[in-house]
């Protein structure tokens, strides 16, 4: 396991944690205290919620290069796909004017152009 995985594991466990013990302290609030006992409780449970909110939020930024699906290369076309582009430009710069070319017997017009760039 490498260093970057034990600090996702460790947020991931704090961040379950929290979850965890917000349940909890939903689950055990009676529902009506009287006096300062009820505001203490209140402000406590709004004030571990926004805790919650700031932890997952850190998480968030500190580990945001799970969300970069360009880091994966998933939407970078392959060396086939650059190559077959630029066979298509280069024949519709050969044919100066042409609407439509024909490369290894496919044809191809100026949408086929449009994208190829």
């Amino acid at each position: 396991m490498s260093p970057g995985d034990l600090g996702n594991l460790a947020w991931f466990a704090v961040v379950m944690a929290a979850l965890v013990l917000l349940f909890g302290a939903g689950v055990r609030l009676p529902v009506a205290r009287a006096g300062w006992r009820r505001r203490l409780a209140r402000g406590g449970l709004v004030v571990a919620a926004a805790l919650l909110v700031l932890a997952a939020n850190i998480a968030l930024y500190r580990h945001d290069v799970h969300f970069d699906v360009t880091r994966s290369h998933a939407f970078t076309p392959s060396a086939e796909a650059i190559a077959q582009a630029q066979s298509i430009v280069a024949a519709f710069a050969a044919a100066t004017g042409a609407g439509v070319v024909g490369i290894g017997g496919v044809m191809y017009d100026r949408p086929h152009l449009a994208r190829a760039k």
